[in-house]
């Protein structure tokens, strides 16, 4: 609902929020997902500081080591744009000195951990944040379209659009 904007209401947050307050502190498949998709929908909706405090809580810290290795790489992307989406970085409990850059090098670490095309991808895009923070748009480009390419190579178009 938060992707497509039919979430007028707000009752799509509601609920996400509810089912996270359920299942806080699970350990299962369905736990993470939960939060994440809330914190991919606050992101979605400009509220930078709350996806970054999802995906922190729910990864258990800055390394994200409470996450599987195959969701980290896209963690870490959603945190490198929810940096860039701030005026300031990011400053929490979890990781004062946050930075679009450092969670480009932790998504590029855990791409090369699991080998699969579409963590690379998410990685290029995370490397695509930190770049136009620094203002070279012309690479963060590059970065961002050659990951469309490889989502594309894996037969994952709808990722192309969104990100």
């Amino acid at each position: 609902m938060a992707w497509t904007d039919v979430d007028v209401d707000g009752q799509a947050a509601r609920l996400a929020e509810e089912a996270v307050t359920a299942m806080h502190g699970e350990r299962f498949y369905w736990a993470h997902a939960t939060a994440l998709a809330l914190a991919t929908a606050a992101r979605l909706r400009g509220d930078h500081r709350r996806a970054a405090a999802l995906v922190f809580d729910t990864g258990g810290g800055p390394e994200l080591p409470k996450l599987p290795l195959v969701l980290r790489a896209g963690c870490f992307e959603l945190l490198a744009g929810a940096v860039h989406g701030t005026d300031t970085p990011y400053s929490g409990p979890a990781d004062p000195a946050l930075s679009s850059d450092l969670c480009a090098q932790r998504a590029e670490a855990a791409a090369r951990a699991t080998g699969h095309t579409p963590h690379a991808a998410q990685a290029m895009i995370a490397r695509g944040h930190a770049l136009r923070d620094r203002g070279d748009l012309t690479a963060a480009l590059g970065r961002y379209l050659t990951a469309g390419q490889l989502f594309s190579s894996v037969g994952m178009i709808r990722h192309q659009p969104w990100r």
